[in-house]
């Protein structure tokens, strides 16, 4: 299910570095972190967790469309396939767990069964996936899941029209000294060919504020994040790039 690329340090550089951006008065409605760096988050996550699939799909031992060909094999570990893909050149390292489900509900369990894997015959994907990004122009660590009790879950993989995405994603930065993680939930959000359909929730942990909002889908290349509470204003993501442009402040 080829959906987002996301592999180099300069595209991922691009997407975050709003996360760097000035930090402003704390009040009920601007938060320290300004609202726009926030914005271009949630949208930057959300861009990663639509693709994580094909990173998972693209190891070593897999048959399926990834967008890499890494030469990363999977180990079994306390019930989980492992892998770790990282580089110093760009500065970033992957720590994979994942597992995978066929279209009768049996979980892949050995190297045979996951190398004649594709993406037809997988109906379930679990991952808690880690990301750590760490350079001279940033730095922030995203979990896609947040333990493997709770893994970010692609359903339905192999169906054209019922693919869900369910589960919680992180993105912890600093902005300006100010430490803060953001949270996007999916529940059981509709994949389309490529974008979703529905709403998704959002908060924000600012050293002891807390922002939230939501995320609404129409299975185009825009969606539209509104601030709920901690923080006001209405922006436009853009889901290919994750980029955030504001439409009402």
């Amino acid at each position: 299910m080829k959906k987002f690329i996301i592999l180099s340090l300069v595209l991922i550089a691009g997407m975050f570095i709003m996360g760097c951006g000035a930090s402003t008065s704390s009040t009920s409605a601007t938060p320290t972190v300004p609202a726009a760096t926030l914005a271009g988050n949630v949208g930057n996550i959300g861009v990663i967790g639509l693709g994580i699939d094909d990173n998972i799909t693209g190891l070593k031992g897999v048959a399926g469309n990834g967008v890499k060909a890494s030469a990363v094999t999977p180990t079994r570990v306390s019930g989980w396939w492992t892998a770790v893909d990282s580089t110093s050149k760009d500065n970033y390292s992957y720590a994979y767990r994942f597992r995978m489900y066929d279209t009768n509900a049996n979980e892949l369990t050995t190297e045979a069964s996951l190398a004649a894997a594709t993406s037809s015959t997988i109906s379930t994907l679990e991952t808690y996936t880690s990301l750590e990004v760490t350079s001279a122009l940033l730095s922030f660590s995203m979990s896609l899941g947040t333990s493997t009790s709770a893994p970010l879950q692609f359903l339905n993989y192999n169906s054209s029209t019922n693919k869900k995405i369910n589960g919680p994603l992180t993105y912890t930065a600093t902005s300006s000294g100010t430490s803060y993680t953001v949270t996007l939930t999916y529940a059981n959000l509709t994949l389309g060919a490529i974008y979703p359909t529905g709403s998704a929730s959002f908060s924000v942990n600012i050293d002891g504020e807390t922002v939230a909002g939501t995320v609404t889908y129409d299975g185009t290349s825009s969606a539209t994040l509104t601030f709920t509470s901690g923080a006001t204003g209405t922006y436009t993501l853009n889901l290919t790039d994750g980029s955030a442009t504001a439409s009402s402040l």
